[in-house]
């Protein structure tokens, strides 16, 4: 074909034509990928798109969730977070992710008790809950907790000297509870001498090692708080005050006076006054917990007759340990002391009773249901005990199965301001609460993983890969190379 002038014209044309059209093209293209996303996972099981629960969970919310991620500048870890964060600002636009530096804002980080690099603070209606693995079963379960309108409420009964839940001694609960409230449980101070019975929408009740008896009327409405299906954590060091007798004659759990002794000294001190327990029975609250939970100054509690109750002993000192019934004086003395294992924990269980409108003197006197709960010591009177029942249509986070629960455990000191950092003394506080008010429950999720993830080669075989890939195959590239220069030069 002959070019003429016309014909050159023609194919300028054409070329600039497309090359408009093809600019205009990617302009629009541009423009649209600002507006529109598309995107597709080709892992096995979908591994990186969040799973049906999440996302119905999400669907399910009114509000903005917000995950504050205390992370240094470190692109690393922000990276990881980034990663599984990512999942959930995909399905929904009311998640955002944000980053906070913990070593430009150490305030941010006292106020929320942060105490690792990389956790991530989920909030949602001024509810607050801390994940630090970065999964997304740990995630949704966190936003499930926030997300229940219906708080779970812990009562810490007060006018007895019990623990204080807002001051700064070492022996306070501050910390706890500041570790409750960030786990999106509310907590408040009860005074029993003020009101005619515990509230209803209390999930549980806390007795932190009182030091003083509780007045009649006191006892009576926890009586009947108990007999109503209560659920009760009660903590009783030496020199405090047991959990009394509620209804009856049965006696449940009696509350020694006897002081448990380590064999050895503990962080140090002077004292052997410590109860040290490694090895845990097989009760939900330490089901696969591994860590060591230390007992200053604690008392040792024993399982009396339980009529109507199942109980367990959750916590118990290993065989050196001692409980030393006199004067506490660093040694065991034979004949007078009691070698170990000794029991400092029980958990006492029993279906929920329907709650009644009755007194605590008509719940008190029914020998057949077995309300009689805890039986003090002959050195320790006055007590108290229950919360809302699991089963009752008045607690927010019901249990399914409509289980009473109560924990008794010989010492307050490990929740405190200065012990509960120790061990894992917080996880076992923490695991406690979460029985006690029947905050259990939990989304199934899990992530499918691929098959056959791991290649087995037989040593035969690896040495036949290595000979094709760094023999065969770079002999015969240098051959092909070879024969095609000499062919060229033939020409």
């Amino acid at each position: 074909m002959k070019l003429t002038k016309r014909l050159r014209q023609y194919l300028r044309l054409q070329s600039a034509s497309f090359t408009v059209l093809f600019l205009a093209v990617l302009a629009v293209a541009a423009w649209a990928s600002t507006k529109y996303t598309a995107q597709a996972d080709w892992t096995y099981g979908n591994r990186n798109t969040l799973s049906q629960p999440s996302r119905e969970l999400l669907q399910q919310l009114d509000g903005k969730v917000t995950f504050q991620a205390f992370a240094s500048d470190s692109e690393q870890l922000r990276d990881q977070i980034r990663n599984v964060a990512r999942r959930y600002t995909r399905a929904s636009e009311t998640v955002e992710l944000t980053f906070v530096n913990p070593k430009t804002n150490p305030q941010k980080v006292r106020d929320l008790g942060i105490q690792r690099q990389g956790t991530i603070v989920v909030r949602y209606q001024g509810r607050t809950a801390k994940v630090s693995q970065y999964e997304e079963a740990k995630l949704t379960n966190a936003i499930k907790r926030v997300a229940d309108a219906s708080e779970t409420k812990l009562a810490f009964l007060t006018g007895h000297g019990e623990r204080a839940i807002n001051g700064r001694a070492r022996s306070d609960l501050t910390v706890f509870k500041r570790a409750l409230e960030n786990q999106g449980y509310a907590t408040r101070s009860l005074s029993l001498a003020q009101v005619r019975q515990v509230p209803k929408d209390v999930s549980v009740l806390v007795v932190a090692d009182p030091r003083q008896k509780l007045l009649p009327q006191e006892r009576e409405r926890i009586r009947d708080y108990v007999a109503n299906g209560g659920n009760l954590l009660w903590l009783a060091d030496v020199g405090g005050r047991a959990p009394p007798q509620l209804g009856g004659k049965t006696q449940v759990v009696d509350a020694g006076a006897a002081t448990i002794a380590s064999p050895v000294q503990v962080f140090g001190a002077r004292s052997r006054a410590f109860g040290v327990v490694t090895d845990y029975s097989g009760t939900q609250i330490t089901r696969d917990f591994s860590k060591t939970t230390v007992f200053p100054k604690a008392r040792n509690v024993q399982i009396a007759s339980s009529a109507g109750w199942t109980t367990s002993a959750f916590l118990q000192t290993g065989a050196r340990s001692w409980a030393d019934t006199g004067a506490f004086d660093q040694s065991f003395d034979q004949g007078e002391d009691r070698r170990g294992p000794v029991t400092l924990g029980v958990t006492l269980t029993r279906q929920a009773p329907q709650p009644s409108d009755s007194s605590a003197k008509t719940a008190a006197t029914s020998s057949g249901s077995g309300q009689g709960v805890v039986k003090a010591a002959a050195s320790a009177s006055g007590g108290q005990s229950g919360t809302q029942a699991p089963g009752s249509a008045q607690n927010g986070k019901s249990q399914p199965t409509g289980q009473q629960r109560i924990v008794v455990i010989g010492d307050a000191d490990f929740m405190s301001n200065a012990f509960i950092g120790f061990g894992g003394n917080r996880d076992l506080a923490m695991n406690t609460v979460k029985w006690l008010s029947g905050d259990t429950a939990s989304l199934n999720i899990s992530t499918p993983q691929p098959p056959g993830q791991n290649l087995n080669l037989s040593v035969s075989t690896l040495w036949a890969l290595q000979a094709l890939f760094m023999g065969l195959l770079p002999i015969g590239l240098l051959a092909a190379g070879g024969a095609t220069w000499v062919r060229q030069r033939r020409r």
